[in-house]
């Protein structure tokens, strides 16, 4: 990720000391070298005719994000969508080392617990010959709560790097960061609306460019959904209602019979309503992580007091 970021800071700085897209891309190997055969590799592929999103997809980048860049380069607003893309890209990094921070301490303790429990049953186990087993069922429950909770964040890290429209609803269903999933999903949606609006396309022609993006991208499912819909006879309106992944806000811009002009610079407005409310939701979730952990290892610590005292009170009941 960092070096996805390092690419597009280098492409948003050559962009605007005046170079060209072509110009900026046969300089940037010499500011980076060390992926400067794989970017001469990509731009010779350029010439031939490659879209911008294969060259984004080539070095790493998701799929949602590649169709945001390709976008922006076919309305010509790239140095714009590079400064807001390095600008999250960055807090986002910098918010993911404060989480870091904060999980060290809790995550050192998680550790400690664990080895502690696997101590515990087997000195238990050795100490005490009664046949209840209520401390083994304490055991297996904290193990599999633990193993349970790395699983989902495994899960969820799956799905974040993935980031096309499927693993993006999956997102969008855990409660914990569906908010933050919806924020990010309406602010690349609001902002590249209200590029083609003010650039004087229809909604049919914005779904119909978004369904030629890359296979199973978020634009490119969002538009191929709107089109069968509109096919239907179904209005614009329906189509906002019914996509989870376009703002209800629409709906509202839709009935005051705004000019495609005027109805993509509340689009635009829009996009940055939801870049403030998305960027205060990570700082939020990293605020709220620390909390989670220390009641996770409170439980823990009770588990441990019944997984010591329980096999001692079936022993004292035997006597």
């Amino acid at each position: 990720m960092a070096e996805q970021v390092e690419f597009l800071e280098y492409l948003e700085s050559s962009l605007k000391n005046g170079l060209s897209f072509a110009q900026a891309l046969e300089i940037i190997p010499g500011l980076w070298p060390k992926k400067g055969v794989l970017i001469k590799k990509q731009e010779a592929l350029m010439r031939e005719g490659v879209r911008f999103r294969e060259l984004l997809s080539n070095l790493g980048f998701s799929k949602t994000v590649s169709s945001q860049l390709d976008l922006a380069m076919e309305q010509g607003n790239l140095v714009n969508c590079l400064s807001q893309l390095v600008y999250l890209e960055k807090l986002k990094a910098k918010q993911i080392k404060k989480l870091q921070a904060e999980l060290t301490y809790p995550f050192t303790l998680f550790v400690m617990m664990i080895f502690l429990l696997i101590f515990m049953q087997k000195f238990l186990n050795e100490q005490f010959s009664s046949s209840d087993n209520s401390g083994n069922i304490v055991f297996s429950l904290l193990t599999g709560l633990a193993i349970f909770a790395v699983a989902g964040i495994l899960y969820l890290l799956k799905l974040y790097q993935k980031q096309d429209y499927h693993a993006l609803k999956r997102l969008a269903k855990f409660p914990i960061i569906r908010k933050l999933s919806l924020s990010y999903i309406h602010y690349l949606l609001s902002g590249q609306l209200g590029m083609m609006l003010e650039a004087g396309f229809s909604f049919q022609e914005i779904f119909q460019f978004f369904a030629n993006q890359e296979e199973d991208s978020l634009q490119t499912v969002i538009g191929e959904q709107a089109l069968r819909r509109l096919r239907n006879g179904e209005s614009i309106e329906e189509v906002v209602r019914k996509e989870l992944f376009l703002p209800d806000n629409l709906l509202i811009f839709l009935k005051t019979g705004a000019s495609k002009k005027n109805l993509g610079q509340k689009c635009s407005l829009l996009a940055e309503s939801f870049f403030r409310d998305l960027t205060i939701r990570l700082e939020k979730l990293v605020v709220n992580v620390q909390p989670i952990c220390f009641i996770f290892i409170g439980l823990c610590i009770v588990g441990m007091y019944l997984k010591l005292l329980m096999p001692i009170y079936a022993v004292m009941q035997s006597m």
